[in-house]
């Protein structure tokens, strides 16, 4: 992992912040993963399936140099007919994960992930989850790394691949 540049911040999604700027940064991060033949919903997103999800959550972002280049949306528990997990008591649901390709392998990542869950610990969650495809083997591999563990397996209905829950608890420190 490089180090990150000094000019990177994250921060939460402002009122200032485009959500244009937002969606594009999604579609751009996930179109490798579409190339791929997964149907993922982010390489479609819409800025109104963006609103909607801003509107049910808390959003974080990566800038750099007054560029948005990374996002990750924390909502609370859902209920799903797909994955009761996702109903647990205390749980944070981070989603919507995204780097840009050309800052992604810098630690971008990380450093969202882990202000995603102070942020999630200082709401009073004691735990995260989410949700990845189960092909992406780097990416379940980096959650694994991360300390979460295999929850479940859901497939979405508007997905054409299975996706790995993983989860794990927030300490207090």
């Amino acid at each position: 992992m490089k180090l990150p540049r000094p000019e990177l911040t994250i921060r939460p999604f402002a009122q200032f912040d485009s959500p244009e700027e937002l969606a594009s940064l999604v579609r751009t991060a996930y179109a490798p993963i579409a190339a791929l033949g997964l149907k993922v919903s982010g390489a479609s997103l819409t800025h109104e399936t963006l609103l909607k999800r801003l509107a049910s959550g808390n959003c974080l972002v990566a800038e750099c140099g007054g560029k948005l280049i990374g996002t990750l949306l924390i909502r609370p528990r859902f209920l799903t007919p797909q994955c009761a997990f996702l109903a647990s008591e205390g749980l944070a649901y981070f989603y919507q994960f995204a780097v840009l390709p050309e800052f992604q392998r810098q630690g971008v990542g990380t450093l969202l992930q882990d202000a995603g869950e102070r942020y999630a610990r200082r709401l009073g969650y004691t735990m995260v989850a989410g949700d990845t495809p189960e092909p992406l083997e780097h990416l379940v591999r980096y959650y694994l790394r991360r300390g979460r563990q295999i929850v479940d397996y859901v497939t979405w209905n508007t997905q054409n691949f299975r996706s790995v829950v993983t989860a794990k608890a927030l300490s207090d420190a």
